[in-house]
């Protein structure tokens, strides 16, 4: 047996997703999803995450190692890990192969999502504390993840909406069927936070003109929001506005009559060569570029 295959590697995901073998991954704008097969056991790893993880095991098994206790995540089961965990992970083999689908998102993305339907959220702070969340036993969970196969075979980005509704998918069936282990998941990741709840939640309904003035919304000196701000949503909240404002942007290029002038304005982008500028490195193109492309009315 070669030394080398038993050998620990410290792995940093999804940012060494590119340095791994026998693994197909996409990166979006919000989050990244990759198909791992192996066909052998002899591989453990040390694994730092930078972004959360949903791992759906589809063949074979996962154990993971922690401080605490050891995990066996079995076929068609799913696994939630928070960002940061370290822990040691071996796979198990069925009819000579493991297979799993692994799904990194962000805490903007979660945000998102959380405010969007925060209607259906009740948190029990007792339920806390639970170091990883898995669950067993979801036919329908299973199908939804299932049906990301086909996006692994598209080499476009144009699939970045739908990837959205497909994760929001995923959130909003364990949602609607009250899962109390993602429902833990989650409140695991909010209590870290130093912004409560109803101020994350300002920040997607209103419209910010500056980092000062959201600062100021936080009744926080400059230098603290942008540090927990950044622990939220893993951006600068300059970036994270900036973001904001060209969604709002691609929207209007796409629905609007309005010039490209106008929408810079309305966006509040401090000039027009700016707001070209970070459309073209978001999207490839020039606004009018997808104006033209896209809006029926040119």
């Amino acid at each position: 047996m070669n030394a080398d295959k038993n050998a620990s590697r410290h792995i940093v995901l999804p940012q060494d997703l590119r340095k791994l073998k026998n693994i197909n991954y996409k990166n979006f704008q919000f989050c990244t999803f990759a198909r791992y097969i192996q066909k052998d056991s002899f591989h453990s790893n040390y694994i730092n995450l930078q972004k959360h993880l949903l791992t759906f095991v589809k063949k074979g098994y996962k154990i993971l190692h922690t401080s605490k206790k050891d995990y066996r995540i079995n076929s068609y089961e799913v696994l939630f890990l928070k960002s940061g965990n370290y822990t040691l992970s071996n796979i198990g083999l069925k009819d000579g192969i493991y297979e799993a689908h692994l799904f990194f998102f962000d805490n903007a993305f979660l945000i998102e999502l959380i405010y969007k339907y925060k209607h259906l959220l009740n948190f029990n702070p007792s339920c806390l504390n639970d170091e990883i969340f898995w669950i067993r036993n979801d036919k329908i969970l299973q199908g939804i993840l299932e049906s990301f196969n086909p996006y692994f075979d598209e080499n476009t980005q144009i699939l970045d909406p739908i990837i959205n509704l497909k994760f929001e998918e995923i959130f909003l069936h364990l949602l609607l069927n009250k899962n109390s282990n993602f429902i833990t998941f989650l409140a695991e990741i909010l209590k870290e936070f130093r912004l409560d709840l109803s101020q994350l939640f300002e920040y997607c309904e209103k419209e910010f003109l500056s980092v000062q003035e959201m600062a100021d919304f936080a009744k926080l000196d400059l230098a603290s929001f942008s540090r927990e701000f950044k622990k939220c949503f893993k951006m600068s909240p300059k970036r994270w506005l900036d973001e904001k404002r060209l969604q709002k942007a691609k929207f209007l290029l796409e629905f609007s009559k309005k010039n490209i002038n106008e929408i810079a304005t309305e966006c509040s982008f401090s000039s027009i060569s700016w707001f070209i500028e970070r459309f073209k490195k978001s999207y490839k193109m020039t606004p009018k570029q997808y104006q033209k492309s896209k809006n029926l009315y040119f």
